[in-house]
């Protein structure tokens, strides 16, 4: 195997905020209309969250198991020195544009939900929630609601490395294990015993319970530095890897959410993330057909780069109820050269510069090997 990106990674980024885009789209101005069927397809924004949580965990471990492999030990400065460089930018210039908003009193937003969403602590909102005045919490804090996914990938990036420093590669592996486990048996006690405090339980008692989804992800980069990737390229079940994966993902996960009993929060997604990972094994252990040609395809992969400026100013436009005047598909598509915009002139400029700052000019924390 040879450094550098994988294209087809960067194509599910782009499937990925895609799903995002087009699913605040249609919550706001419900364009689906008859062909809502075509939903879990195309605009299934949480099936978008969690394919993004399973890339994030494989990234970052293959990474550290590489740099393990490398240099014998992991560099915790510079982790998170390239964590800084990769995350900051595009994140703290929004909430900076946010921030000036409120100040000027064109925004509603209260202080608090400022600070919580500055601090990656958003999905811990039901904490910073006894701090509000009654009905204040919830004046424009759509624009800062999707932080809760970022909040907890932070809170992944502080945990993981200082794991795998401390317990090394046997232990981590099975410590992620049992998280893979234990979160979605959690979610199913908060469904069964605590659902009915909290309307709509995808709310606050969830979102700090999604990390297994992550740790799959990790779980998949210990199989993918392992002698148990060129196992399953031979296997004879490999080619159906693919049809399993959009069963799963577009038939199964569906109707167990239309039986209404809850599933769609505890068991969904993990189904959706293991399904996710099922497809990444078909792509990186042989030529995937069409679907990796679609993925690898140089206007989708472009998607995919500047999808993390894409999902952070999305939510001003496609899920801002003051915005809904901008109608589908233009609101989605006004999104896309926003980003490119943010990326070039400001994300992509203020990464390499900080990295420079930390001296730190090797491969960031999102690159991976590619397939021979």
């Amino acid at each position: 195997m040879r450094e550098g990106r994988i294209p087809y990674l960067d194509g599910l980024r782009a499937y990925s905020i895609l799903l995002v885009l087009l699913f605040h789209s249609n919550e706001r101005q419900h364009w689906l209309g008859s062909l809502w069927m075509l939903r879990p397809i195309i605009a299934d924004g949480y099936l978008g969250v969690r394919i993004f949580f399973v890339l994030s965990g494989f990234l970052i471990t293959f990474l550290l198991l590489d740099e393990i492999d490398k240099n014998g030990k992991i560099s915790l400065r510079g982790f998170y020195e390239r964590r800084i460089a990769r995350i900051f930018p595009a994140y703290y210039l929004y909430l900076a544009i946010i921030t000036v908003l409120t100040v000027v009193g064109f925004l509603a937003i209260h202080p608090i939900a400022l600070f919580e969403a500055a601090t990656y602590t958003w999905n811990f909102s039901f904490v910073w929630n006894h701090f509000f005045p009654p009905g204040e919490q919830i004046k424009d804090s759509v624009l800062l609601d999707h932080f809760w996914t970022l909040s907890l990938e932070e809170q992944f990036y502080i945990a993981w490395p200082g794991c795998l420093v401390l317990f090394g590669r046997r232990w981590s592996a099975a410590l992620a294990m049992i998280g893979v486990v234990a979160f979605p048996l959690l979610r199913f006690c908060a469904f069964r015993y605590w659902g009915s405090e909290y309307p709509g339980t995808q709310g606050n008692i969830l979102w700090r319970m999604m990390q297994d989804m992550v740790l799959i992800g990790t779980l998949a980069a210990f199989v993918a530095r392992s002698r148990w990737l060129g196992r399953l390229n031979t296997t004879s079940a490999r080619p159906a890897f693919p049809l399993i994966s959009l069963l799963v993902l577009f038939v199964l996960c569906p109707w167990i959410g239309s039986l209404g009993l809850g599933m769609d929060t505890y068991l969904v997604p993990t189904l959706q993330a293991v399904a996710t990972v099922l497809i990444m094994f078909w792509l990186l252990t042989g030529s995937g057909g069409p679907i990796r040609s679609v993925l690898e395809w140089a206007p989708v992969r472009r998607l995919g780069l500047i999808s993390y400026s894409l999902y952070i100013f999305q939510q001003a436009i496609t899920f801002w109820d003051r915005a809904a005047w901008i109608r589908f598909p233009w609101n989605a598509l006004l999104t896309i050269p926003l980003a490119l915009a943010c990326y070039k002139f400001w994300e992509m400029p203020m990464r390499t510069q900080l990295r420079k700052w930390f001296h730190q000019l090797g491969k960031s924390h999102g690159e991976v090997v590619d397939t021979p």
